[in-house]
């Protein structure tokens, strides 16, 4: 009897929300192999597993060698540049989470921002952006029990929370933590659990939602 082994996809290594479209749908449900870049963007463009999203475009891009001449607009080149501009186009709190993604773009396309064809105040502000330091103190117990206390758009804040604490971890982005005076650096998904998750009172449907995001 053969054995099957399950397919890799973004809707099996990280959480998704419940209100997607069916485009979107069929694209996580895809071995994430034979993703194609225009449908990374898409994500990227709808907000759907970011994070995974940009590690999984610096391993697409990592070996592709595009003319970025301003004039070379085969539909290689087009969807090579799409991807980057939605991965400038981002939110920063991604980079805060994904301190390495950020240099390694950045690195990428460095004297090359011209051919992305983005307002210069966008692209300024995307290679000129200092990521922020990562913290889990007091006050974030605090701020996390105000919005569990909340209604259920308090309750999903709460939630996003740690859930991206988790997914910094796994990008290998540092947390500082202070708690009792205890200082410390987080690094490791088991100091994310013995000292952020021992922290805060974490229900069922949090551990649910941390168990679905893996690296």
């Amino acid at each position: 009897m053969k054995l099957f082994k399950s397919k890799n996809t973004i809707k099996n290594s990280t959480f998704i929300g419940n209100r997607i479209s069916e485009k979107t749908e069929f694209i996580i449900s895809k071995d994430i192999s034979k993703l194609e870049l225009t449908e990374i963007s898409h994500l990227l463009r709808e907000s759907i597993a970011t994070q995974t999203c940009i590690n999984i475009s610096i391993e697409k891009l990592k070996n592709l060698k595009i003319d970025f001449e301003f004039y070379f607009n085969n539909k290689s080149s087009e969807k090579y540049r799409e991807l980057l501009r939605e991965l400038i186009l981002v939110h920063e709190r991604n980079w805060d989470l994904n301190v390495k993604a950020y240099e390694k773009i950045k690195g990428k396309i460095s004297s090359n921002f011209f051919a992305l064809m983005l307002p210069e105040f966008i692209i300024n502000k995307f290679k000129y952006y200092k990521p922020k330091k990562l913290e889990w103190n007091e006050n974030s117990v605090n701020s996390f029990n105000a919005y569990m206390n909340d209604n259920r758009a308090g309750v999903t804040a709460a939630y996003n929370m740690i859930h991206s604490l988790k997914i910094a971890t796994l990008n290998g982005t540092n947390i500082f933590y202070s708690i009792n005076n205890v200082e410390y650096t987080i690094k490791t998904l088991k100091d994310f659990e013995d000292r952020i998750l021992n922290s805060i009172n974490c229900n069922k449907e949090l551990k649910s939602m941390l168990e679905q995001e893996k690296n």
